[in-house]
């Protein structure tokens, strides 16, 4: 998986949760003091997000930071 890829799929957990949460990305990006843009960005993976800035989303989402990373965890045999 690539870095970019990776930026994607995080931006991709980011974005789910917070439209299931129901707020707006200008609401996340307020809490975060970023802009709504900045936020738009990591939403689609154009800007990696730090890990200090994932777990300020991660508390600004309510939700653990490996819900973040459940979805690029390698499949594993159960052998």
């Amino acid at each position: 998986m690539t870095l970019d890829s990776i930026n994607a799929e995080i931006g991709k957990r980011v974005r789910s949760r917070r439209r299931e949460i129901g707020i707006t990305q200008a609401v996340l990006a307020q809490s975060l003091a970023v802009t709504f843009q900045q936020v738009h960005k990591y939403e689609r993976g154009q800007s990696a997000i730090s890990a200090a800035q994932l777990s300020a989303i991660a508390s600004a989402l309510c939700a653990p930071i490996d819900y973040f990373y459940d979805s690029l965890a390698p499949e594993r045999d159960e052998a």
